[in-house]
């Protein structure tokens, strides 16, 4: 008699336990969904407002210049880009961050960087 109402309790406690465990995913699995869809109505709603913007063209045209001028036959133009380049891997990972992170909000593209840099020393 006491055997078995000791385990009714610890039984039921661990029903409970699971049904919490299996709570808690499906709350973070929503929670992970709904940002995904947050993300992707911003990258959407980026992509909509180009069209009020010549922004993305200057950057596009910035981006390509180094790359079209690095075919040019002219070497002072290729030791320039070269110099370019090697700056760009001595800025600071702040620079780096909001560089890119300028790039992906104008195209539309944040999936693309999202969750891959932190500035907080809370996500380290």
């Amino acid at each position: 008699m006491i055997f078995s109402t000791v385990a009714n309790i610890f039984g039921g406690w661990l029903e409970r336990r699971g049904r919490v465990k299996e709570a808690k995913t499906n709350a973070e699995i929503t929670r992970i969904e709904k940002q995904a869809q947050t993300e992707g109505n911003y990258d959407i709603e980026a992509q909509r407002q180009r069209q009020h913007t010549i922004l993305d063209e200057i950057l596009a045209i910035v981006i390509l210049m180094p790359f079209i001028a690095g075919f040019l036959p002219y070497p002072a133009i290729q030791a320039s880009i070269r110099q370019g380049w090697s700056m760009l891997k001595e800025a600071p990972p702040f620079y780096q961050v909001l560089f890119v992170g300028i790039y992906a909000a104008t195209f539309g593209l944040r999936w693309l960087i999202s969750g891959k840099f932190s500035l907080s020393k809370k996500d380290k």
